[in-house]
């Protein structure tokens, strides 16, 4: 039986708040059922009340508490209804005698703000809840909550008021003002001044903790069957209006940051901030109540589902009165699209916001402290290994079970390293996932599926066995358009390239799952990128001549991102960097990637990318893989017992030896992969690794007479997934008339061989895409197909569906060569699919797609005019001489959809989706618009090594920034997309700069104190918001979409050095809206945003004079622009 506060506290706490019931449109709590409020619970209305945080030193009164009845001994199963907060502990609030978490699926554990491994996740079947404790509260006994519940649970655990159970005390204890069991939680950033530095940090926290929040569900086994029990979309989504900082948010804690700097000298400061219930005293539980009473709703939904269906109708009925944004859409795996709550309509106060910051902080340091703490237990384990052992941890042996691996070490209990091919998919495996590609993702400007994929990716390798994901992809960035691996990566934007690769680490490393940021650095071409033997000798691979400033500001910045994430590892390219290997460049990976940014993790060579012994290991390469020279020669390594030999000599220190493995051992220990739940390694993975390279034995092991192991099936439920973003990934480019959506056609006509399906379950997943679909790239970062919808198949699905007529020639040839000169009868439509096929090792020699396209779309549109639609499935830009054909009336862009291809894009042919996806990259008119063309050198000077020089002389100005540097008008801009309504900006642009930067001040140069504490990532200053832009968008047209408001940067041009790009990305948003709706979005400008590197200086500087700060919806449609100066 669960107990309620006695009677007259609930009176009296109701009649503190619920004067304002009516005026707050809010609706009283449910413990004040049979109160003076009883007429506001009947109206719908929230009555949670808390006054706005006041400045000034607060009341030290134990008035401040109203004490909980700690006589009644059923009070621990009682969730206490929020009461008045009022200002710095000015307020009443009835604690419970001990606090009650009731703990759900889902729920975000300590550390996991970074992200850890499923294992942390609670799971309500298997877990006993009457051992769980969470920072020190002791959780419910098992679920007997649930089981207490009023006849509406629903309703019940929505009344969990944001509010309630502040604090945590022993039944008839005293609060102390001066003393607290919680002193020693107190992060030490909020004992002193200057804690205003720790701003960047609160707002990264917090930025996670959306995503975990927003992604809390019950995770399954990936052997497990069946969909999961909660949705994979975010349900979440007006949680932004929180977790996202807007600039009331940060005054917020300026204000606290400023106040403690002003008065610090006073002696004034450590009371102010150490006041127990002014600061941390209530920050503690609040965040966690913050976590539960969402993680209610999503158990709420779950409890009360039958046959795995949900019963959303109360939920519906009560969240329509609190925020009106509530839409469901039923599919085939039931999940929840879309549960938009608005938290300002659920009386989210200033100060609660200030707890729930401050309680994030500490998540932040006490993930920091795991990882220092996996740290030192790794120097450790390195301490009881003699050479070696050392040496067979950073050297990679032949005789394992996946691409890469490192075998074990049984006397400190190391159980070794499984690392495979990404980043798309796992290279070889036989029951696995093809995600769409990183280039797609891109497309989609959508940081929530972009950390999807990333979080579906690492629970994937996780399942197979795999220690080690190689990716993300920041190399190549997309400097020439015809790169070959261009798809593997996101953009040749640094700035959405390193949003992306942040959000991809943390959703890998979510699982458990070492990501590996890669090519680090320069590998911009795939012709001549390693290496190679040409007229019998060996020529050294291509060097990328990059001078200092376009390096920090374009090819590294990504990086930076990706370190900041806390990115595992880092494989260094087969190229050379300004005449030097990048895996031999102590520069490269001593000075700027270890030293500048901070990073801590290991750096693991490219495939026999290592070109020498104690040279890479001096430089700072950390692991050699996969141990052999040269696949002509297995038997000998540059390291193995080349690198005993050469600590044992002098040449290589054994503390850089001791310094690698204690690099490849942290996040080995960090991510829990020493644990006995980690799984074993797929046998399937054995098998396809050797039938394809053969390494052990040369020869084939499977046995042909016999049938193959299965394979360990790690796809889940990620198919729906792979269907959304592969749609959120297409990009609407043309649409005359409306001719899209389709609307019910009678007779379809599909044409062009990449609309057919193609070959699947070859050993080689690079086999048989010269006929059929193209859902992926080729070489190491594509994937053996385990299931493949193409688009025909899903047309005739649909076409069986509404009963219309449908046509098709596969046959490219018959449409080209002019035999098929008729159709019978006209279509009402005709679908054209192009395909451009891309891999690695080569290089594009042209830029239109495949197979004689340009001449089927001619066709095509002649037989259907004004008819046609082209849809192209491609890696990187195609020029589109058809484009302005008036016969061709509509144009998407698919790009790399994954294997949900053809459910992909007829999600958006029928306008089951809106298209939101937005351009990458600038679609040219011309080829010859491009710049920083492919070096190919041919003939006898091809064997001279000296002659492979890529000069990157067109510095910052790649993609869009060449294109407004030149005056050259693209078919379709960077950023550009259109959807089936209309947006338009809906107010003016606000400004602001953030008063907690530099107290105050903001100067052009990071502070040199903050500048030589290095964090991961680089100096924190760096990271701090310094501008804050914020601007309301509406939905015009007449159907629900999403747009994506983009904020473009321009340096004054009188203070900064020749060769600034007149503009450049540094923020947006993919808002959606339903018709007719406005919201209100804000952008945060760090300081690295709004700086150039200084090459003298060597760092980043702000200029002086005005910046022009501009918001729209492409890089050339950018209607409302300010200036702003910031020093």
């Amino acid at each position: 039986m669960r107990a309620s506060p006695p009677k007259n506290k609930v009176a009296r706490q109701v009649r503190l708040a619920c004067d304002r019931c009516h005026e707050r449109n809010l609706r009283c709590s449910q413990s004040a059922a049979n109160g003076p409020c009883y007429r506001c619970i009947q109206n719908g209305e929230t009555c949670v009340y808390s006054e706005p945080l006041r400045p000034g030193r607060p009341k030290k009164s134990a008035g401040n508490y109203t004490e909980s009845n700690s006589s009644n001994s059923e009070s621990r199963s009682q969730p206490v209804s929020s009461v008045e907060s009022s200002g710095h502990g000015g307020g009443n609030f009835t604690p419970s005698t001990a606090c009650t978490i009731p703990t759900t699926t889902g729920m975000m554990m300590p550390g996991m703000i970074f992200g850890s491994h499923t294992d942390s996740l609670y799971d309500s079947e298997t877990t006993d809840f009457s051992s769980v404790e969470h920072s020190g509260f002791q959780s419910p006994t098992s679920l007997l909550w649930l089981e207490s519940l009023p006849a509406d649970p629903q309703l019940a655990m929505l009344d969990h008021e944001l509010g309630s159970n502040l604090e945590c005390q022993k039944p008839g204890s005293e609060k102390s003002n001066t003393d607290s069991s919680m002193d020693a939680d107190v992060p030490q950033s909020c004992r002193g001044p200057g804690s205003c530095k720790e701003l960047p940090d609160i707002i990264q926290a917090l930025g996670r903790l959306h995503q975990q929040m927003a992604r809390a569900r019950r995770r399954t086994s990936p052997d497990s069957e069946g969909s999961a029990l909660l949705p994979t979309r975010s349900t979440l989504g007006a949680i932004n209006e929180l977790l996202t900082p807007g600039k009331e948010l940060i005054d917020l804690v300026c204000e606290l940051c400023q106040r403690c700097t002003q008065e610090f000298e006073s002696g004034m400061c450590y009371g102010f901030i150490d006041d127990q219930r002014t600061v941390f005293g209530l920050i503690k539980a609040p965040i966690l109540q913050l976590l539960h009473t969402y993680n209610d709703i999503l158990l709420d939904i779950a409890v009360t589902g039958t046959e795995d269906r949900y019963q959303l109708d109360i939920i519906r009925t009560h969240f329509q009165h609190l925020s009106g944004k509530f839409a469901y859409t039923a599919s085939s795996t039931n999940t929840i699209e879309t549960f938009d709550l608005s938290l300002g309509q659920l009386g989210i106060s200033r100060s609660l916001q200030l707890k729930i910051i401050v309680s994030v902080l500490r998540d932040h340091i006490a993930n920091e402290t795991k990882w220092l703490q996996s740290r030192s237990e790794a120097a450790k384990w390195a301490a009881r290994m003699n050479i070696r052992e050392k040496v067979a941890i950073v050297t990679g042996s032949l005789t394992g079970t996946c691409m890469a691996y490192v075998a074990p070490v049984e006397s400190v209990g190391f159980s070794g390293l499984c690392i495979q091919d990404g980043p798309a998919a796992i290279r070889l495996a036989a029951m696995a996932s093809v995600f769409p590609s990183g280039l797609t993702m891109a497309a989609t400007w959508d940081r929530e599926l972009i950390y999807q994929r990333g979080e579906a990716l690492g629970a994937e390798f996780r399942g197979s066995g795999a220690h080690v994901m190689l990716g993300p992809v920041g190399g190549p960035l997309g400097r020439s358009a015809m790169g070959g691996r261009n798809w593997e990566g996101f953009s040749p934007d640094p700035y959405l390239t390193g949003v992306a690769m942040q959000l991809t680490v943390r959703g890998v490393q979510s699982q458990g799952v070492q990501a590996n940021a890669k090519h680090f650095i320069g590998n911009e071409q795939e012709t001549q990128r390693k290496a190679t033997e040409i007229d019998g000798q060996m020529v050294d691979a291509i060097s990328a001549n990059i001078d200092d400033r376009t390096l920090h500001e374009l090819y590294l910045w990504p990086f930076a991102d990706a370190v900041r994430a806390g990115v595992a590892s880092v494989t260094c390219a087969y190229n050379r960097v300004n005449g030097t290997y990048s895996c031999q460049s102590k520069r490269l990976l001593t000075d700027i990637l270890k030293g500048e940014l901070g990073f801590e993790g290991f750096v693991v060579s490219d495939y026999m990318a290592a070109m020498s012994g104690a040279e890479t290991a001096i430089a700072g390469m950390d692991m050699n893989q996969p141990g052999p020279i040269s696949g002509s020669d297995l038997q000998h390594s540059y390291w193995g017992p080349n690198l005993v030999k050469a600590v044992a000599d002098g040449s290589v220190p054994e503390a850089r030896v001791d310094d690698m493995v204690r690099r490849v051992l942290t996040p080995y220990l960090y991510l829990g992969q020493n644990l006995t739940s980690f799984p074993t390694v797929d046998p399937s993975s054995t098998l396809l690794t050797i039938e394809n390279f053969g390494f052990i034995t040369g020869t084939h092991l499977l046995n042909r007479s016999t049938p193959t192991p299965p394979g360990r099936d790690v796809r889940g439920n990620h198919a729906a997934l792979i269907r959304q973003m592969g749609s959120a990934g297409t990009v609407l480019l043309k649409n005359v008339n409306g001719t899209l959506p389709l609307s019910s056609p009678r007779n379809i006509g599909v044409f062009g061989e990449d609309a057919a399906d193609v070959t699947t379950g070859a050993l080689n997943p690079n086999a048989g895409y010269d006929v059929g679909t193209v859902i992926i790239g080729g070489g190491s970062g594509g994937g053996r197909t385990s299931s493949i919808v193409p688009p025909l198949e899903a047309i005739k699905a649909r076409a069986r569906k509404t009963g219309a007529q449908l046509q098709y020639i596969t046959n490219t040839t018959l449409l080209t060569s002019g035999e098929q000169t008729t159709l019978y009868p006209w279509p009402d439509v005709c679908l054209v699919f192009l395909k451009t096929w891309e891999t690695e090792g080569v290089d594009r020699t042209d830029l239109e797609a495949d197979g004689n396209s340009a001449k089927l779309v001619d066709a095509v549109a002649a037989l259907c005019p004004k008819r046609t639609v082209v849809i192209t499935h491609s890696g990187c830009p195609n020029i589109m001489p058809w484009a302005d054909n008036p016969d061709v009336v509509a144009i998407l862009a698919a790009h790399y959809p994954g294997e949900e291809s053809g459910n992909s894009i007829v999600d958006v042919l029928w306008g089951d989706v809106n298209p939101s996806g937005r351009l990458p990259y600038t679609v040219a008119a011309n080829a010859s618009d491009y710049n920083a063309p492919i070096v190919n050198i041919t003939g006898p000077e091809a064997a001279d090594g000296r002659a492979w020089q890529d000069n990157f002389t067109e510095g910052l100005y790649i993609d869009y920034r060449h294109f407004d540097k030149e005056g050259i008008a693209p078919l379709y801009e960077f950023g550009y997309g259109l959807s089936y309504t209309t947006f338009a900006l809906a107010s003016e642009l606000d400004l602001s700069l953030v008063p907690c930067a530099n107290n105050g001040t903001v100067s052009a140069l990071p502070p040199a104190a903050r500048n030589s504490s290095l964090a991961m990532g680089g100096s924190p200053s760096l990271w701090e918001n310094v501008v804050t832009a914020s601007v309301s968008v509406k939905n015009t047209g007449n159907r629900a979409g999403s747009t994506v408001v983009q904020l473009y940067m321009t340096l004054p041009p009188e203070n900064v050095p020749p060769g600034t790009p007149i503009r450049v990305l540094r923020g947006f948003e993919k808002v959606p809206l339903k018709v007719g709706e406005t919201k209100k979005i804000s952008f945060e400008l760090t300081r690295r945003d709004i700086s150039y590197w200084d090459v003298e200086a060597q760092d980043w500087r702000i200029p002086g004079g005005e910046m022009m700060v501009s918001v729209g919806f492409s890089s050339r449609d950018l209607p409302i622009s300010r200036p702003v100066t910031v020093v």
